[in-house]
């Protein structure tokens, strides 16, 4: 670090003081102490320009979330996941994925102004069971020739805690786009195995299938449909940031 002198002789430091991720810290203070450890000035810091631009303070925070860096994440499909659950019977849970998907999520400062694509390849749906993934892929359900993706857009991230938010966005399925909003929990950031950055996400929702022209059914005894008519989506994310 150095110092700057204004015109009344006083000195002055310039520069902004971030997370490790980049983020503006708001209110913070700054010590300066000489080299036997006394303190010799403290102050909060001046956002404003000043004569000399020294840079960035980088601080860790003692206790409190850290938000990613902003910019571009690209989600890595090999440690994501993207899968939904029904009910079977009105007692029963069956389990399928979609093995076939890729998106970008965009964070930018202010938080709320961040958004994510997300596209996913309809065919790749997977149950563990052939006869039920055919069955899948039909007009009864996703129509897979008809309509090859499902996509997600999603815009203006509300923040409900420091690591939890809501995400407002429209789901694109078949002939139907609907809003579906996400509830998003964010899990961290660290270092990947390659020096990339890596920052994980996970997101749940409810989506009611009728509403995307999903309204193959059985009705069974004492009116219990064979499916049931929503399914619970959860997607567990690992995205990796994007040197700009």
């Amino acid at each position: 670090m150095s110092m700057a002198s204004t015109d009344a002789g006083r000195s002055v430091l310039v520069g902004m003081v971030v997370t490790p991720d980049g983020w503006p810290v708001p209110h913070a203070m700054v010590t300066v102490v000489d080299e036997t450890g006394r303190q010799s000035g403290r102050g909060a810091v001046d956002h404003g320009a000043g004569p000399v631009d020294l840079g960035r303070l980088v601080l860790s925070r003692v206790s409190g979330t850290v938000l990613p860096t902003p910019g571009t994440w690209n989600i890595d499909p090999i440690h994501s996941t993207v899968s939904a659950t029904a009910v079977h019977l009105g007692f029963a849970k069956i389990h399928g994925r979609f093995r076939d998907f890729t998106g970008t999520v965009t964070l930018a400062d202010p938080l709320e102004d961040s958004s994510v694509e997300v596209v996913i390849e309809a065919a790749s749906i997977d149950t563990d069971n052939a006869d039920r993934d055919a069955h899948l892929r039909s007009p009864d359900f996703l129509d897979v020739a008809a309509f090859p993706q499902i996509r997600y857009t999603g815009r203006r991230p509300t923040v409900l805690r420091p690591d939890t938010w809501q995400l407002d966005g429209e789901l694109t399925m078949k002939t139907a786009t609907r809003p579906v909003p996400l509830r998003v929990g964010y899990l961290g950031t660290g270092e990947g195995p390659f020096g990339d950055t890596r920052a994980g996400f996970h997101v749940t929702t409810q989506l009611d299938r009728d509403q995307f022209g999903m309204i193959w059914n059985q009705s069974l005894l004492a009116g219990v449909f064979a499916v049931g008519r929503t399914l619970g989506v959860t997607i567990d994310i690992e995205a990796v940031y994007h040197q700009p």
